[in-house]
């Protein structure tokens, strides 16, 4: 089974790229998945009390990028070590 490696940027400015694997796995379905996670935090109790009030939790945006990040990785996306990003083949 080949890896795909997928560089992923989370939407959030200022977040690091996170390079993310999945066995066989295409880059369709990381985008698929992450787009289920996205919607899922954004209608978390977190994301609405941030949406009315910025100001109430400043550490939202990286609570959030924690968020979507821990759902792919219960969907079965993991990080791949930093000497293994490369080009899929």
């Amino acid at each position: 089974m080949n890896h795909i490696l997928v560089v992923l940027a989370l939407l959030l400015s200022g977040c690091a790229e996170i390079v993310l694997e999945k066995s066989g796995a295409t880059p369709g379905e990381l985008d698929h998945a992450l787009y289920e996670c996205q919607v899922q935090e954004q209608q978390s109790a977190n994301a609405m009390n941030y949406a009315r009030d910025p100001m109430s939790n400043m550490a939202y945006p990286f609570m959030a990028r924690q968020a979507v990040l821990r759902c792919l990785k219960f969907k079965g996306w993991t990080e791949a070590s930093p000497g293994k990003a490369s080009t899929p083949p």
